[in-house]
């Protein structure tokens, strides 16, 4: 992964960092890029120095999509689980343990 800064006031681009990573989906808040690789969600820097890693168990699932919003990011896994985490503090939280959505119980309406 090539992690680039784009100055808008010159139009220049200056590349951070070049690091390897088999991550899934990754989400950037400041300094910190959030990584679902595989059965975990790993915290690092912008360098790919890793800062903290939060497992999943096999009823989890594994981390497959994740999004930011604000101080929120959500982590969805294959196993139709979503989670919610609190990431404005040094100590990541976990809003939620863990709710699961199933498609199949959704009915289309004509």
């Amino acid at each position: 992964m090539i992690l680039i800064h784009l100055k808008c006031t010159s139009l220049r681009s200056v590349q951070i960092s070049d690091f390897q990573t088999s991550a899934r989906s990754i989400a950037l808040r400041r300094d910190t890029l959030f990584m679902a690789e595989k059965n975990r969600l790993l915290i690092t820097n912008l360098h790919g120095v890793q800062r903290l890693s939060v497992s999943f168990t096999e009823a989890e699932g594994i981390p497959m999509l994740l999004d930011l919003n604000g101080n929120f990011l959500a982590i969805t896994t294959n196993n139709g689980i979503i989670k919610l985490m609190d990431v404005s503090r040094k100590v990541i939280e976990r809003e939620t343990s863990g709710n699961c959505y199933n498609h199949s119980n959704t009915t289309k309406q004509s």
